[in-house]
């Protein structure tokens, strides 16, 4: 039986278990705070069996992978690497077989397969006896590291790479003056490699004295942490440098190392002296000068005159240095008003300005000042001013402009054009109104060039003569601009002996015009009275003439003999009633005309008239088409003359083409917003145009001018013409107050090609140049606004009245914005009306219109297009209409792609304008 403890023991005993209870709750303490730190430490913490199972790890291992723990536990090492990884990761397990640990960098992968590098600390862990039993290892993500390293690595390249491309020499030097470092540029200069050089002293490159000195220096630098710098001359080659020394700071910020940088400034030197020796040649200049030369700062204080100063303003340099050069030589009426200028231009630069200053003695002098800036570094310290004395010189010139000036004043003012022409036929002078001729200010150009479009010289130039001082006036027609002119040229003798020609323009084209109209209409007077008298006496013969043959074929059988005589004496009797009737509407020129009439309408009736018919039977192999506006204005006018004008138009068209053709009459509302000079001179205004071509046999330059007379005919003998058709076209526009124009190119008729939307003005041409020849008479009616008689408009006037919308008319034209106001009144519209865009502008700031009625054509000024895209920037949804005299252009075209409507052509229909204005505002 076991003996009892005693009390001391039991007491004892209980003792011993409470400490080891509370060595217990020490252990756990201290294993729960182990297994925390593990836990939450930021590096991968993990376990693994020899066989590279997992039998631990941290959440950070995991994350680390991109795994969770639970998906681990068990996993072989090997899911963490690539096989490309694998060789590396089997060096480190036989390193911790043999040696017990493993420390360095493995690359990982993780679970999306991108790869990353690890630092890595793996120990063996062994149980009692020693036997290797796992691995413990940590590891950390150095990612970021490396990259930092990577970009430390970059930037040591690039440092090393430009130093090695400077060309100075550079290197750094440790106490003793030991090479640490150099480039390849002062490795160059010693001419060793740089295995020879570092670690080695600086003198057992150099020379006794240069090492001492050199070693004093970069001692004082260690010393005093200090940059120095200086200038030496090496006396290796004799090249002149500027050698720089520098601190190199540790941690501590003691100086370490020194860097050397030494600059070749060898060339800099051979400059300098180079400068010192030009510094010294143009000292001389400046003091030598025939003309006075000024140095001054830039607050304008004398710095440095020359000699020639002292001639000419009377200061030597004692009087004149550190005064305000204005105080010297400025007269005082001048100085507030030129001074600040004349600074200001000095130092952009001043060559040749002429300006009055002062001497000492109060005299005024006429001087030429070229001035500009001094610059140091391209940095302005001052300013220089050249003066030239040149008041006796003024004197004779301002002699010899006086004498000048009358002589162009009289030159300038003469309306004739006037130019002066070297021996060389270079221009040497041009008055304004051969410049407006010309077009433009030609001096220097070739005379024959600029004045008459020529390659070589006018074929009447009488330079020769003008030469041998002769004046000569003759007659030229010049090929610039067709235009007749007497021209006179003289000699003019320069003060070197040289001869240039005078040449006098006396425009004589309108004059020869005139004389030609004149003669055309006394020879239209006097025939009109002749045709007058002769028509009455004939149509009382002719009446007999045709009317008894009508009696007696109607008594005769049908089988008489006598019924053809009969026909042809009755035939030739209505020729000749023709004739008679043609001499009668010669006769009646002037007549007063106040019917309203449509060309569209007197065409159509002419076309559908038995004697249209009777000359399509005529030329069977003639077409004779039309293009009639559908919306053509009226005009005031006589129906019958007008269907005779059209019809004498078509017939000499269809005989001008014997082999077949064709002919077009065309009609269209036309506005000419700048005169036409053609056959006829046509005025700006809105017209109705007729126009008939042809494709015929064309009219020669030589009967171009004699086309209009009475009885001139070019039909072939015993063919129909009196010659008046033509008399009785002219004739009637005159009385219409109209205008004819003509154009013509002869040759062989044969069919153009031609489209039937083609403009009519287009069509006529197209008809003409299709086959290469052929005639176009265009003629011109001044347009009325006044309504005919029967108002023929498919809509009632109802349809297309407004509702009192504002409306804004820009015109620049009075007459079409008044024309354009009445309408848009009458159809009961609020209007305003403004003569340009600029106005327009200004008006669109402070108003708001419901529409634009906007010309594209407007001069001077800006044009619609413009005026339309600046008010948009005002009013961005602005409705607005185009109206123009020209077809529909490009810039038309930008306008209504930018938000305008309707283009509206001129001259303006009431109906037309009202439709569109109604359609865009619905819009």
């Amino acid at each position: 039986m076991a003996k009892k403890p005693t009390y001391e023991q039991l007491e004892q005993r209980v003792k011993e278990l409470e400490k080891e209870a509370v060595e217990r709750r020490r252990l756990e303490e201290r294993m729960r705070l182990f297994s925390l730190s593990i836990e939450q430490s930021s590096e991968g913490i993990a376990i693994v069996d020899m066989d590279g199972n997992l039998k631990y790890l941290n959440d950070a291992f995991a994350k680390m992978h991109e795994y969770s723990l639970k998906e681990l536990i068990g996993k072989n090492l090997s899911i963490f690497h690539t096989p490309q990884q694998m060789p590396s990761v089997e060096e480190a397990n036989r390193e911790i077989k043999e040696t017990g640990e493993f420390k360095g960098e493995i690359w990982h992968v993780r679970r999306n397969g991108t790869v990353f590098p690890t630092l890595m600390h793996n120990s063996l862990i062994r149980d009692e006896a020693g036997t290797p039993i796992g691995v413990i290892g940590t590891l950390r993500d150095i990612t970021e590291g490396k990259q930092a390293e990577e970009e430390l690595r970059e930037s040591e390249e690039e440092y090393r790479s430009l130093v090695d491309s400077t060309e100075d020499s550079i290197y750094l030097l440790g106490r003793n003056c030991t090479y640490l470092f150099m480039n390849k540029e002062h490795l160059s200069s010693l001419g060793v490699v740089k295995e020879k050089v570092i670690g080695r002293n600086y003198s057992e490159f150099h020379s006794e004295d240069d090492s001492k000195d050199f070693a004093e220096k970069v001692e004082n630098v260690f010393k005093t942490g200090k940059s120095l710098g200086y200038e030496y001359q090496s006396q290796r080659d004799g090249r002149y440098f500027i050698r720089t020394l520098s601190p190199v700071r540790g941690s501590d910020k003691k100086t370490i190392s020194v860097t050397v940088v030494s600059k070749d400034i060898t060339e800099r030197k051979r400059i300098e002296e180079k400068l010192d020796i030009q510094r010294a040649q143009i000292k001389s200049l400046f003091d030598y000068s025939s003309e006075a030369m000024v140095l001054f700062d830039l607050g304008n204080h004398i710095i440095d005159v020359n000699l020639a100063f002292e001639e000419v303003f009377g200061y030597s340099l004692k009087e004149a240095h550190g005064k305000v050069i204005e105080d010297l030589i400025c007269p005082e009426r001048f100085y507030h008003t030129e001074s600040k200028e004349l600074d200001e231009q000095a130092l952009q630069g001043i060559k040749g300005a002429e300006l009055i200053r002062m001497r000492k003695d109060g005299k005024e002098i006429n001087v030429r000042v070229s001035a500009g800036p001094i610059k140091v570094n391209n940095i302005i310290t001052g300013r220089f001013a050249i003066f030239d004395d040149i008041t006796e010189r003024k004197q004779a010139e301002e002699a010899l402009r006086e004498s000048e000036e009358k002589y162009r004043s009289m030159m300038e003012a003469m309306k004739d054009p006037v130019y002066i022409c070297s021996p060389d036929f270079r221009v040497e002078y041009m008055n304004p109104a051969m410049i407006k001729r010309t077009g433009h200010f030609a001096t220097g150009e070739h005379c024959f060039k600029a004045l008459h479009d020529l390659d070589e010289k006018c074929p009447w130039c009488m330079r020769d003569k003008a030469q041998q001082g002769e004046n000569i006036v003759l007659e030229i027609v010049s090929p610039k601009d067709n235009r007749s002119y007497y021209i006179s040229q003289s000699p003019v003798v320069h003060g070197d002996g040289s001869i240039s020609k005078m040449t006098v323009f006396k425009d004589t084209t309108d004059l020869k015009k005139l004389e030609t109209q004149l003669l055309q209409a006394q020879k239209m007077e006097t025939i009109g009275i002749l045709a007058g008298g002769v028509a009455h006496d004939l149509n009382n013969i002719l009446s007999g003439i045709i009317s008894y043959p009508e009696l007696l074929l109607m008594d005769l059988p049908e089988g008489s003999p006598l019924r053809k005589p009969l026909l042809t004496i009755k035939s030739s009797g209505e020729k000749a009633a023709v004739v008679v009737q043609d001499l009668l509407t010669l006769a009646r020129r002037g007549v007063t005309i106040t019917e309203i009439v449509n060309l569209n309408s007197i065409i159509s009736e002419q076309l559908k008239s038995p004697e249209f018919e009777n000359l399509k039977s005529f030329h069977p192999n003639v077409d004779i088409e039309t293009n009639l506006e559908k919306d053509l204005l009226n005009i005031k006018g006589s129906t019958v003359h007008l269907s005779k004008t059209v019809m004498n138009l078509v017939s000499n068209a269809a005989e001008a083409m014997p082999d077949g053709g064709k002919v077009l009459v065309s009609t269209e509302n036309l506005y000419i917003d700048r005169p036409i000079r053609g056959y006829d001179h046509v005025d700006e205004g809105d017209y109705v145009v007729v126009t008939v071509s042809d494709t015929g046999i064309g009219i020669s330059k030589k009967d171009m001018n004699r086309i209009f007379e009475p009885f001139y005919t070019k039909k072939i003998m015993g063919r129909s013409g009196t010659g008046l058709g033509m008399a009785v076209v002219w004739g009637t526009v005159k009385d219409h107050n109209g205008y004819i124009d003509v154009e013509s190119t002869e040759g062989k008729a044969r069919p153009p090609r031609l489209s039937e939307s083609d403009p009519p003005a287009l069509q006529a041409r197209a008809l003409r140049a299709g086959g290469g020849q052929g005639t176009t008479f265009t003629l011109y009616f001044p347009v009325t606004r006044e309504e005919l008689a029967i108002d023929k408009s498919l809509l009632s006037i109802e349809d297309y009245m407004g509702k009192g919308e504002s409306i804004l008319i820009i015109d620049d034209v009075e007459e079409q914005r008044d024309i354009a106001s009445g309408m848009l009144k009458k159809l009961g519209y609020s209007v305003t009306s403004v003569s340009s865009g600029e106005e327009a502008i200004e008006y669109m700031k402070d108003n708001s219109v419901d529409l634009l009625l906007l010309d594209m054509i407007m001069d001077p000024g800006i044009d619609g297009l413009d005026t339309y895209k600046r008010i948009l920037k005002l009013h961005p949804k602005q409705k607005a209409i185009i109206a123009s005299g020209f077809s529909e252009t490009d810039r038309v075209k930008e306008a209504k792609r930018l938000g305008a409507g309707a283009y509206v052509k001129k001259p303006y229909v009431l109906e037309k304008i009202g439709v569109v204005i109604k359609e865009e505002l619905e819009k």
